[in-house]
C-alpha cells in the first residue's frame, strides 16, 4: 500500500507554481521536538531534526537532489518562506491575526486590507500580502497585562522575510490537532494586495482600542538602524571589527534573529537569554533556568560559563553558520557595505557559461593586478569527459610554495607509489594543525581544515599516515597527533580537552562514515557528525561542552574548550566514501566542511624511494618554528584551556581594500549565490580562507600575509573541491538502499567506454554484488525514467541476440 502523501508532497509543487519557496515543517506528531508542527525540519536517519540554514530559501527554492528528500519525508508539514519577490520592489509578508476572541479577530481584520489569501490554524487567521522592505517584522500585544503577571496577550504578528520568517500553510496539521484550511486563495504572489506603511499605521491604531501601547512596545525590540561609519570611536578596523562593534552599538536590529535563544528580553540597555546550545549547568529544566547569556553594548558573556563572546561569534555558534556567514547576516541586519571598488569575475555557472565582464575601475586610481583580472575559469575542467564521473586533482595546483609544497615534495619523494594529491592535504594538515591556536587568518578564521583524499584500492594511501607521523614526532609536536577514530561523541570531547589542537588522519574513512550513518548506529556513534560539525564553525571561539561530557562519567571534562583547532583528514576509495553517506550529509553540512582531493591512477612505482625516517633537518627545524611561535612559556598557555586569542594574526596582503581581500569576498558572494549545489558551496570560501592562510605561514611563518597569489591558489583549490562534490554527490549517494544499488548500476553503465556495455560484461562487473532479480529489476527502472536505454542486436546465425545498454 503506497502511503499518504504529507502535507508537503502534496501542497508545495502547486504553492511554488504560484510564485512560493516552500520548506519541509517537522509533523505534529513529533513530540519529542520543541517545534513539532511548525519548525522547518529535515528527515535524516530515521528521524527528524531542525533544518539548518532554511532561510537561505528565500533566495533559491529548494530544488534537485534536496527537493527530492523533503517530498518523501513522512507527514512533513508545508511552510512559505516569507520575503521572496511578489513583484519588483514588493516582498511576500504575512499578517498573522492572533487574538483569543472571535470578535477582537474580525474587528482586526476589518481593518485590514483585503486580501485574497487568508488561511486559519487552531484561531485567528493569516492573511497574505505584498509589501515593500520598510514593513519590517513587529509584534503586537495587550499590554494590559502587567508584565509581572505573566506573558502579555499577542494580537497581531507582521511576519516578513527581512527578519527571516516562514509561515505553516494548508494542509498542514496543527500541533493542537486541527488542519490548516485555506479560507481564501491561494494565488500567485504576483496578485498578492498592497500592504504599507499606510496599512500599518491604521493597524497600529486599532490595536491601541484593544490594549496595545505603543510607549511599552518601545521598552522592547530596538528600532533597526543602519550603522554609519563614524558614529564609533575606531572605525579603521576590517569588516569584521566594524561588524563587531556596529553590532553592540544597535543590538536590537539582529539578535531578534538569533535562533536557540529561550526566554529573549530587553535588559539593562541590552537584552538576556537562555542559551539553548548548552545543557543547564546546575541541572534545571528549560522552564526554570536562569537568563545567564548577556547581551549588552560593553560585550556579550554567558555568566552559566564565564565564556565570551563577539556578536559574530555567537551569531556563527547559535544558528549554525561559518563565521563568513554569520558575518553576511550581521551586514544585512546593519546595513553595512561592502567595499566593490574592484569588480573580479569569476567562473559562471556551469550551466552559463558566459565571457568574463572587464573589471571596474579602481575608485583611488590603482589599476587591479593581472592576477586579480583574471577569473575562476583557469581552474581546470572538472569532468574531464561526459561519460567518467571523475576528474584528476589539477596538477597546476599541486605547486605550493614553502613548507607546505616542501613537505608534500618529501612524502612524494619517500612514497612506494606516490599520490601527489593526497601528500598535499596531508601536508596542509599538518602545517595547519602545527599553526593552531597560534595563527588567524584574515578573517579571524583558523588553520584547521577538514579533508578527503580519495584514491584507487592499493595505491598507496596509508603512506601520507605514516610520513605525517614520522614528521610530526620528529619536530616535536607528537603529542597532536589524535586517534584515527572515534567510538562516541564524548570520546572525541574528552580528548579535545586534554589536547585542543590536533589532527585526526582515518584510513579507511568509508567505514568510520557508515559507522556513523548506518541504521544500527548507536546515538553515542551519531552524536560523532554533530560535534565533528560544530568544531569545524569554531575560529577563536568557545566549544561549550553538553551536560553528558561533563557528567561523573567524564569530571576531567571542563565546561567550555577554549579555540579547540581539530582537523579531520580521511583516505578511502571513493564508492566508499560515497555509499556510506547519506542524503543528511549534504543538507546538514558534514559534506560541505571538508576539501575534497581525488586521485584517478594510483602513481606508478618508485624504484628506489627515499627513506621515509630520513627527513630533511630544514623541514623539521622550519615545522617545528611555526609550532613553537612564541617560545615555551605561550605554549603552556596557548595549550592550557584559556587560549582565547591567536598570537599571531595574518594580515591581507596590500590591507582590507587590496587585490587578495577583495578576491576573498568576490568568492565569498559567488558562492552565497551559486544557482545549483547550494548545500555543498556554502563553506567553499570558508575553506580557501583558511588554505590561504595556511600556505602563507608555511612560506613566511611570523611574518605572514595573505597575498593574492595565496588567495587565487586557495580559490581554485577549493572551487574544484566543491565542484567535484556536486557531481560526486548527485553520481553516487542515494536515500535508500534500492537507489544505492540503481545509482552503482548507472555509474557501470556510463563509466563504460562509449558509456555503452553489454548484458554479459554488466554482471561480470557486478560480479554477483546483486541478486539477478535485483539487477533485472533495476534495469528496468532505469529504462523507466530514460536514464538508459536497451538496444538488441544478433552477432551472428545462431544464438540470441546481445543486449547492450547505453547510458542517455
Amino acid at each position: 500500500m503506497t502511503a499518504a502523501a504529507s502535507p508537503f508532497a502534496s501542497a508545495s509543487p502547486s504553492l511554488a507554481a504560484l510564485g512560493y519557496s516552500c520548506v519541509p515543517l517537522i509533523p505534529a506528531s513529533v513530540t519529542s521536538h520543541r517545534g513539532r508542527g511548525k519548525a522547518p525540519g529535515a528527515y535524516m536517519g530515521g528521524h527528524w531534526q531542525g533544518l539548518d540554514k532554511w532561510q537561505r530559501r528565500r533566495e533559491t527554492p529548494l530544488q534537485g537532489f534536496e527537493l527530492g528528500l523533503a517530498m518523501k519525508a513522512p507527514d512533513a508539514n508545508v511552510g512559505v518562506v516569507l520575503g521572496t519577490v511578489a513583484r519588483p520592489g514588493l516582498y511576500v509578508i504575512a499578517v498573522d491575526v492572533d487574538a483569543e476572541d472571535a470578535d477582537t479577530v474580525d474587528a482586526i481584520v476589518r481593518c485590514l486590507p483585503a486580501s485574497p489569501m487568508v488561511k486559519r490554524g487552531a484561531k485567528g487567521r493569516t492573511l497574505f500580502y505584498a509589501a515593500p522592505k520598510t514593513v519590517t517584522s513587529r509584534a503586537f500585544d495587550d499590554h494590559r497585562i502587567p508584565r509581572d503577571a505573566g506573558i502579555p496577550r499577542r494580537l497581531v504578528d507582521i511576519l516578513t522575510g527581512f527578519a527571516t520568517k516562514q509561515t505553516v500553510c494548508p494542509p498542514s496539521v496543527h500541533p493542537d490537532g486541527p488542519v490548516y484550511k485555506w479560507l481564501a486563495g491561494p494565488v500567485s504572489a504576483s496578485e498578492l494586495p498592497l500592504f504599507d506603511d499606510d496599512a500599518m499605521t491604521v493597524l497600529e491604531e486599532t490595536l491601541e482600542l484593544f490594549g496595545y501601547d505603543p510607549e511599552a512596545a518601545r521598552g522592547g525590540r530596538g528600532e533597526r538602524k543602519p550603522y554609519v561609519p563614524g558614529d564609533h570611536a575606531d572605525t579603521t578596523g576590517d569588516e569584521f571589527d566594524v561588524a563587531k562593534r556596529a553590532a553592540l552599538a544597535n543590538i536590537g536590529a539582529w539578535i531578534h534573529d538569533v535562533q536557540n535563544l529561550h526566554g529573549l528580553r530587553p535588559a539593562r540597555g541590552g537584552f538576556e537569554a537562555v542559551s539553548l546550545m548548552r545543557d543547564s549547568s546546575s541541572g534545571q529544566p528549560l522552564e526554570r533556568r536562569k537568563r545567564n547569556l548577556s547581551i549588552q553594548p560593553n560585550g556579550i558573556r554567558d555568566f552559566g560559563t564565564d565564556a565570551t563572546f563577539s556578536a559574530i561569534d555567537l551569531v556563527a555558534h547559535h544558528n549554525g553558520l561559518s563565521v563568513g556567514e554569520a558575518l553576511t547576516f550581521l551586514e544585512e541586519r546593519l546595513g553595512l557595505g561592502v567595499d566593490d571598488s574592484i569588480v573580479i569575475a569569476l567562473r559562471p555557472p556551469p550551466e552559463k557559461e558566459t565571457a568574463p565582464p572587464v573589471p571596474a575601475e579602481r575608485t583611488d586610481g590603482a589599476a587591479p593586478s593581472e592576477k586579480v583580472r583574471e577569473t575562476a575559469a583557469t581552474i581546470r575542467k572538472a569532468v574531464q569527459d561526459e561519460t567518467h564521473g571523475e576528474a584528476e586533482f589539477p596538477a597546476h595546483l599541486l605547486d605550493c610554495p614553502g613548507l607546505v609544497g616542501d613537505l608534500a615534495a618529501w612524502m612524494t619523494r619517500t612514497a612506494q607509489r606516490p599520490l601527489p594529491a593526497a601528500n598535499l592535504l596531508t601536508a596542509l594538515s599538518i602545517v595547519g594543525t602545527a599553526a593552531g591556536r597560534r595563527f588567524a587568518g584574515p578573517t579571524e578564521a583558523g588553520t584547521a581544515i577538514y579533508g578527503l583524499a580519495l584514491a584507487p584500492s592499493g595505491s598507496g594511501k596509508a603512506h601520507p599516515i605514516r610520513a605525517a607521523q614520522h614528521v610530526m614526532r620528529k619536530a616535536g609536536i607528537g603529542n597532536m597527533i589524535a586517534p584515527s577514530s572515534w567510538m562516541s561523541g564524548s570520546a572525541l570531547i574528552q580528548h579535545l580537552s586534554r589536547q585542543p589542537c590536533c589532527l585526526t588522519q582515518a584510513d579507511e574513512v568509508g567505514e568510520f562514515f557508515a559507522k556513523l550513518n548506518g541504521a544500527n548506529a548507536s546515538t553515542h556513534e551519531r552524536a560523532i557528525s554533530g560535534v565533528l560539525r560544530e568544531l569545524f564553525g569554531i575560529n577563536w571561539g568557545s566549544y561549550t561542552t553538553p551536560g553528558w561530557a561533563g557528567s561523573n562519567t567524564a569530571a576531567s571534562v571542563p565546561p567550555v574548550i577554549h579555540a579547540p583547532a581539530y582537523s579531520f583528514i580521511g583516505y578511502s576509495v571513493p564508492e566508499a566514501v560515497w555509499e556510506a553517506m547519506q542524503g543528511a550529509d549534504v543538507t546538514n553540512g558534514m559534506l560541505n566542511r571538508f576539501l575534497l582531493v581525488p586521485t584517478l591512477v594510483a602513481g606508478e612505482e618508485q624504484d628506489e624511494p627515499e627513506s621515509v625516517f630520513d627527513i630533511p633537518g630544514d623541514l623539521v627545524a622550519s615545522l617545528r618554528a611555526v609550532a613553537e611561535t612564541g617560545g615555551p612559556l605561550a605554549s603552556a598557555t596557548m595549550h592550557g584551556d584559556m587560549a582565547s586569542e591567536p598570537m599571531v594574526r595574518v594580515p591581507w596582503a596590500g590591507g582590507k581594500n587590496g587585490d587578495a581581500a577583495t578576491l576573498f569576498r568576490e568568492l565569498r558572494g559567488y558562492c552565497r549565490d551559486h544557482p545549483s549545489g547550494e548545500h555543498l558551496m556554502k563553506r567553499t570560501a570558508e575553506i580557501a580562507i583558511r588554505l590561504a592562510t595556511i600556505r602563507a605561514v608555511g612560506r613566511d611563518g611570523q611574518k605572514a600575509s595573505v597575498t593574492v597569489e595565496d588567495m587565487d591558489w586557495a580559490r581554485n583549490v577549493a572551487l574544484f573541491s566543491a565542484e567535484r562534490m556536486v557531481h560526486d554527490a548527485a553520481a553516487y549517494m542515494s536515500e535508500t538502499d534500492w537507489q544505492q544499488k540503481a545509482l552503482g548500476v548507472l555509474r557501470i553503465i556510463r563509466e563504460a567506454p562509449g558509456g555503452a556495455i553489454t548484458k554479459t560484461n554488466l554482471y561480470r562487473r557486478l560480479n554477483h554484488k546483486y541478486k539477478s532479480a535485483e539487477v533485472k529489476a533495476i534495469i528496468e527502472g532505469l529504462q523507466e525514467a530514460g536514464q538508459i536505454v536497451g538496444n538488441s542486436a544478433r552477432t551472428g546465425d545462431r544464438g540470441p541476440p546481445s543486449i547492450t545498454y547505453k547510458a542517455v
